[in-house]
């Protein structure tokens, strides 16, 4: 139990405040109205540290790599929650990624280095659900970012140094679909000193307008949510 507070502690400190400040009570339920972001962050941290204290397992059924350049999709695989939580570096987001009024919450461990993201969700008067479980590539931290005129959200991450794949999803009574992925990639300088730019639409290569088209449509105006490094 000592080494369960200590790993939600490192990765979840802030919210962990507020919880020592407003106690969360037994209850594992809401109403299907809106709820505060303070209330969703009590709920978070009262249910991750019930699955973490009960050692509960997850299935990886997403990664950052998929649909970048290639239409291959790597294997699911299941892992303890703890894994998530075992490093000392983390970050998370709480924020409405639906429109629905409900505060989703995005925890992923790994700054600069691979490692694993999850997203939760409140629905239906029940339990927090897991939507999803991403594998995250080594490079930077991924970005989250919403669009309101879609209330679709995007998961942005270097795959490479030269490739930025961007993951587009929709919640829709607690089930996380992706809508597309699309990626751009740097390659090598030419001969003629041109350095060329290929385009990916769910891991197929497209010309530059077909790219935009969905840039355009979900990334171009979606706003990057606030990140908390911890």
């Amino acid at each position: 139990m000592k080494k369960v507070k200590k790993i939600c502690f490192k990765l979840l400190a802030v919210i962990l405040i507020c919880v020592m400040i407003c106690p969360v009570s037994g209850t594992e339920t809401v109403h299907a109205a809106s709820i505060s972001k303070d209330r969703a962050e009590q709920m978070y941290v009262y249910v991750l540290k019930k699955w973490l204290a009960q050692g509960v397992y997850v299935t990886v059924n997403n990664d950052i790599s998929n649909y970048v350049t290639n239409t291959q999709k790597k294997p699911t695989g299941r892992i303890p929650l703890s894994t998530i939580f075992a490093r000392d570096d983390g970050y998370y987001t709480i924020e409405d990624l639906n429109g629905d009024g409900v505060p989703e919450c995005v925890i992923g461990s790994g700054v600069g280095r691979s490692g694993y993201m999850i997203i939760l969700t409140i629905y239906n008067n029940n339990i927090v659900r897991l939507l999803g479980v991403f594998r995250t590539t080594g490079y930077a931290t991924p970005g989250v970012y919403y669009n309101k005129n879609k209330n679709t959200f995007a998961i942005i991450q270097l795959t490479s140094a030269r490739t930025c794949a961007r993951h587009v999803y929709r919640i829709r009574n607690n089930k996380l679909s992706r809508v597309t992925t699309i990626a751009d990639s740097v390659g090598q300088m030419l001969g003629n000193g041109k350095v060329p730019v290929f385009y990916y639409v769910n891991g197929k290569k497209v010309s530059k307008t077909t790219y935009m088209k969905r840039y355009n449509a979900y990334v171009k105006y979606a706003k990057q949510l606030k990140q908390v490094i911890v």
